[in-house]
């Protein structure tokens, strides 16, 4: 499957999205902004602790320390 460029930093929702009172959803949103390819609806590439980019699924993704 092709890699794909991440939604969240093009979709036009997602200022809209950012208003909404809900802490821990802008925190994964800032997560996946930073995301550089998105591999399908479920699954994005994102950093791992060492630094290389790995296939995280949303529900694997961690929000930093106190969200």
């Amino acid at each position: 499957m092709p890699l794909g460029r991440c939604w969240a930093c093009a979709s036009p929702v997602i200022d809209r999205v950012r208003q909404a009172p809900f802490h821990r959803l802008q925190a994964l949103l800032d997560i996946l902004a930073d995301a550089p390819e998105i591999l399908d609806e479920y699954c994005f590439a994102l950093p791992g602790p060492d630094g290389v980019v790995e296939e995280w699924r949303l529900d694997e993704i961690a929000l930093p320390a106190g969200f």
